[in-house]
């Protein structure tokens, strides 16, 4: 009952773009993508209580305590993301352009050499390199508003779901959920969220990173 809740909201939600003949970007993606993620938790609070006569904090292990996992999880992302910067130069023809240039070459296929040119002049006339504007803005948005929106699919994955497949033991458990949770993605991925350039390769990628990430 839970994952048919779940994936019919998804699609149904997925497809308000496609029905409302609107773009994936800026608000649209912003809005569409926040309601989206909170329905594996309304799904795990329906289950919980409806059709299980259950509570939801204690038996899906809920807790809101300060501890050392926050500072790492935290600051990790961040290390991660700057040793991924410091290796992939070592590799040939890859170098550090102050300029993201890189990046600008991505979005050349999905915006207009307008929206180009003013994403061009607006990094030249920032007085702070927009790299450590992204890390500063995603470590404040990481603890508030994302967190906020990330709580409505880890109380369904990892909360709900995992205890569900408790019996199978936390390898096998931690496989099938993960590909479950990947798949979820699909009505998204294939409009060009994460994978903008690749929507169908996006869906199998995507899959695999939530499998990896849910056994991590």
């Amino acid at each position: 009952m839970f994952l048919i809740i779940t994936f019919v909201f998804a699609v149904i939600i997925g497809l308000i773009p496609v029905w409302l003949d609107l773009e994936w970007q800026g608000n649209t993606a912003v809005i569409i993508g926040v309601i989206y993620m909170l329905f594996p938790a309304l799904s795990a609070i329906f289950v919980q209580k409806v059709l299980y006569h259950e509570p939801v904090i204690v038996p899906l292990k809920v807790s809101f305590k300060l501890n050392k996992w926050f500072a790492f999880a935290w600051l990790l992302p961040v290390i991660i993301a700057l040793g991924a910067i410091a290796v992939g130069m070592l590799f040939p023809g890859v170098s550090y352009s102050p300029e993201m240039a890189g990046m600008i070459e991505r979005y050349r296929d999905i915006m207009t050499p307008e929206q180009i040119a003013e994403m061009e002049r607006s990094i030249e006339q920032m007085p702070v390199h927009p790299l450590f504007l992204v890390i500063i803005q995603g470590m404040i948005a990481g603890i508030t508003i994302n967190a906020l929106a990330a709580f409505g699919e880890e109380l369904g994955w990892r909360g709900f779901l995992l205890r569900e497949f408790k019996a199978w033991g936390f390898a096998r458990a931690s496989l099938f959920i993960g590909i479950i949770w990947g798949v979820w993605h699909a009505p998204l991925i294939l409009q060009g969220h994460n994978y903008p350039q690749h929507p169908v390769a996006g869906v199998f990628l995507m899959t695999l990173f939530c499998r990896w990430s849910l056994r991590l």
